[in-house]
């Protein structure tokens, strides 16, 4: 994408969704699957890590596109 023609909420979002994000995701559920023991199942503790994670990069990206 092209930062200096493209929608800054766009170009925001499309910056964050990267492997390492992706990678980080998953380590952070495996290991709050792991703390949590068997009171969490993996879909949740996926779910504990993502839901977080997407408010925060949807409200970069609409700062962003506020912003511009």
């Amino acid at each position: 994408m092209d930062p200096g023609t493209s929608s800054k909420f766009l170009y925001s979002l499309a910056t964050s969704l990267d492997l390492f994000s992706f990678w980080t995701i998953l380590l952070m559920a495996v290991g709050l699957k792991a703390a949590a023991g068997k009171k969490l199942t993996f879909g949740g503790a996926v779910f504990a890590v993502v839901l977080p994670w997407a408010v925060y990069v949807l409200g970069k990206s609409a700062w962003a596109g506020f912003m511009s």
